[in-house]
C-alpha cells in the first residue's frame, strides 16, 4: 500500500470518530431549544482548543510520525468542528427575523474559537516542554 492511500485510510478513520462524536454532541442537546446551535458552538470551541493543544504539542515532539497529526487534525477534528453547520444555522436564524441572535451566535464563535484556540496553543507548548 503506497504512502498516500494509507493517510487517506488513516484520515478516514479520525474522519469517523470526530463524526460521531460530532453525533453525540449533537444528541445531547437535541431536545432544547437551540440544540443545533448550543452543540454547533460547543463543537468549535472545543474543537479550537485541542486543534491549538495538538498542534502546539506535536510541533515539540518531531519524533512524532506525521501519520499522527493527520489522524487527529485532518481526521478526528475536522469532521467534529462544523463551520459550515455555523453559517448555516446563523442564516437561518437571520431569515427568521433573529438578528441579534445571529449576531451572538457568530460572534460569540469566533471570539470564544479564538481564544480556545490560543488557550490550547498555551497549553500544548507548556506541556510539550514537561515532558
Amino acid at each position: 500500500m503506497c504512502i498516500r492511500d494509507r493517510n487517506i485510510i488513516i484520515i478516514a478513520v479520525g474522519g469517523a470518530i470526530g463524526t460521531i462524536s460530532r453525533f453525540g454532541l449533537n444528541q445531547l442537546f437535541l431536545d432544547q431549544n437551540g440544540g443545533n446551535t448550543i452543540s454547533t458552538f460547543i463543537a468549535n470551541s472545543t474543537g479550537s482548543f485541542i486543534l491549538g493543544l495538538l498542534i502546539a504539542y506535536i510541533s515539540l515532539k518531531p519524533e512524532w510520525p506525521p501519520e499522527i497529526k493527520l489522524f487527529l487534525s485532518i481526521g478526528i477534528l475536522a469532521s467534529y468542528t462544523t463551520f459550515s453547520t455555523l453559517t448555516v444555522s446563523t442564516i437561518y436564524m437571520i431569515e427568521n427575523g433573529e438578528i441579534i441572535k445571529a449576531l451572538i451566535n457568530v460572534s460569540g464563535s469566533i471570539l470564544v474559537g479564538l481564544i480556545a484556540a490560543y488557550l490550547g496553543i498555551i497549553l500544548g507548548r507548556s506541556v510539550g516542554n514537561i515532558s
